[in-house]
């Protein structure tokens, strides 16, 4: 199969007074395909328990549904299906984080090429050398 492009998979974590950690949200980004410099805004979302009692406890007490595979953000590593379905997962929107991600591309084939054409431009210039060279000759 063909290579994925990179997908950078984040949870965002708040600590209250008490040392608790809470999952405020998750989100996925995919890198940008070209050099440069972007900025992003993802969304993210968290698990959310049923019923107030839930809410309550996750607020006073501390914890909160958690994904117990980060991949679940989009496509879990296990799915081996045509259709996914998350129905009955039940979440909320929690905000948004922005990233600024400074990007470059390294590849081989890069390399190869820029390596191929300093060669071919090292040979013209030789020949292009020999040619000056013989019309000195040839004026003298």
């Amino acid at each position: 199969s063909l290579p994925q492009w990179p997908v950078l998979y984040f949870e965002v974590l708040s600590l209250d007074f008490w040392q608790r950690y809470r999952v405020e949200g998750y989100g996925s980004l995919v890198l940008p395909t070209s050099p440069g410099v972007h900025t992003l805004t993802i969304p993210t979302w968290r698990p959310v328990g049923l019923g107030p009692v839930a809410e309550m406890r996750r607020f006073f007490i501390g914890g909160s549904p958690e994904l117990e595979d980060l991949t679940y953000i989009r496509i879990p590593s296990t799915f081996k299906g045509k259709r996914l379905s998350r129905f009955g997962f039940r979440t909320e929107t929690t905000g948004s984080v922005t990233f600024r991600l400074c990007c470059l591309q390294q590849s081989r084939a890069f390399l190869e090429n820029s390596a191929l054409r300093q060669r071919m431009q090292s040979v013209l210039d030789r020949l292009g050398g020999f040619s000056q060279q013989s019309s000195v000759y040839n004026v003298l």
